[in-house]
Parts: C-alpha cells; sequence; structure tokens
C-alpha cells in the first residue's frame, strides 16, 4: 500500500493497551532508542522535534515505500496482532531517538531490521517481562531488569547493570561486554571470551573449565544462569558498590 503525508507536527503519541496484550515487538532501522517500562497501561512514543518535509520537497507529499501507514505522525507504524503490538518505522524520515514507554510487565523484543551501519544506541529499562534484542552495529544498555533476558550485538558494545535477573544471555562478537551486578546476586555464571579478548572481575570463585574453554562460577551459592560471551572483545563483570 503507499500511502501520501505531509507535515508533521506531532512529538508525542499515546495509545492504550489491550487487556490481551502481552508482548511488544519493535523493528528498528536507523534510529536510536530508549524503553522504559512504566506502570501505566499504555505505550508512549515521543521524539524531539516535529518530523518535516526537506526543503527541496516543498510543495510536494511524502510517498510512503514501506507499505505501512505511518498512525502515529512520529514516522512509525503501531499495529496489534493478536497478543503481540507490533512497532515499525513506516519511512526514513526520523533520524534520532525514540522514547518509548511500555507496562512494566510486558515481554519486549527489539530487532534492527536491516543493518545501521553507524550503529544506534538502545536503552532498555525497568522491565519484568522477558526481554530479546538483536542488533548488528548498535550498542545496548541494559539497567533494572528482572525477567529473562537474550541480547545480541554483532558489532556493538553492551553494558548492563544487575540487580536480581532470571536466567541471562548476552553476547556480541567484535563488541565488548560490561556487566555491572548485585554484590549478593545468586547466580551461575559461564563466560566465554574467545582467544581474541579477555575476562576481568573483582568476584571471588571464578574458574576456568579446560574441556568447556569457559570460565565459570557459582555466586552467592548460585542460582539463575548467566551466559556472557565476546568472540572479539573483553568481558567484565563487576560488583555493584553503588
Amino acid at each position: 500500500m503507499v500511502v501520501w503525508g505531509g507535515l508533521f507536527a506531532q512529538t508525542t503519541f499515546n495509545q492504550p493497551v489491550k487487556n490481551t496484550t502481552k508482548h511488544v515487538l519493535v523493528f528498528i532501522e536507523r534510529n536510536s532508542l530508549v524503553i522504559e517500562g512504566k506502570a501505566k497501561n499504555e505505550v508512549s512514543i515521543e521524539i524531539e522535534q516535529p518530523i518535516k518535509l526537506p526543503e527541496m520537497a516543498e510543495g510536494l507529499k511524502r510517498l510512503y515505500v514501506k507499505g505501512l501507514n505511518d498512525n502515529t505522525s512520529l514516522g512509525l507504524s503501531v499495529s496489534q496482532e493478536d497478543s503481540v503490538m507490533i512497532i515499525r518505522e513506516a519511512c526514513n524520515c526520523h533520524n534520532g531517538t525514540y522514547q518509548m514507554s511500555i507496562p512494566q510487565n510486558l515481554n519486549l523484543t527489539v530487532v534492527e531490521h536491516s543493518g545501521n551501519q553507524w550503529g544506534g544506541k538502545w536503552t532498555i529499562r525497568n522491565l519484568a517481562g522477558n526481554v530479546n534484542l538483536n542488533t548488528e552495529f548498535g550498542n545496548i544498555y541494559l539497567e533494572n531488569l528482572t525477567g529473562k533476558i537474550n541480547t545480541h550485538s554483532r558489532h556493538g558494545k553492551i553494558s548492563a547493570v544487575l540487580e536480581s535477573p532470571k536466567t541471562t544471555s548476552i553476547s556480541s562478537t567484535y563488541g565488548k561486554v560490561d556487566i555491572v551486578v548485585s554484590p549478593t546476586i545468586k547466580a551461575d555464571f559461564v563466560i566465554k571470551s574467545c582467544q581474541h579478548g579477555e575476562v576481568f572481575s573483582d568476584f571471588e570463585g571464578m574458574k576456568f573449565d579446560e574441556e568447556q574453554k569457559e570460565i565459570t562460577a557459582k555466586i552467592n551459592g548460585g542460582g539463575s544462569m548467566v551466559s556472557l560471551k565476546s568472540e572479539y572483545g573483553n568481558v567484565f563483570v563487576r560488583k555493584n558498590t553503588k
């Protein structure tokens, strides 16, 4: 479908979330993201400046070539499929950061739909649902996530502040992995860094498993599985001293 559009004046979009919604799925191509969980049953999206037409397009209308309706006036399409709310970029008209808030108990998946070689930044925080993230070039920052975490960046770095997560897998192929965790965390750590990187930690009991070629540790008696990996970068595991 081809949709015509012109000058937008909005900088915010709000939509109530159906009681049947369990999951938010975000496809992103060219922008950075801040997604925060809040105790509200709505999705809120904000950008800093309204989207405008380029000077050379004066008197013309924008033709949407992705086959999506921009029903937010922020360059995004928001739709519902069964229990999943789907957010997609409807045009190439915004190049900045989308600030989003979603109900904190929903599951979240964010996928970089096509590789952005400039690498945006994704900040995800204050969520109790499961979080799945996959990006080619983006840098990722995680904070206060208490559900299951599965996060990968091929070229970007991943930083996280974890308090009491469930099963966690954080990996980067070429970037570093830098994790700050509570000193009282109960977790079974498995850390892999191939011959191109190193592992650093201030936790006691980290041991190298010669057979599996990985570093393992039962922190405070063990608990949730925390898997960390970087093939070409360093892995850092730090105690949160704040």
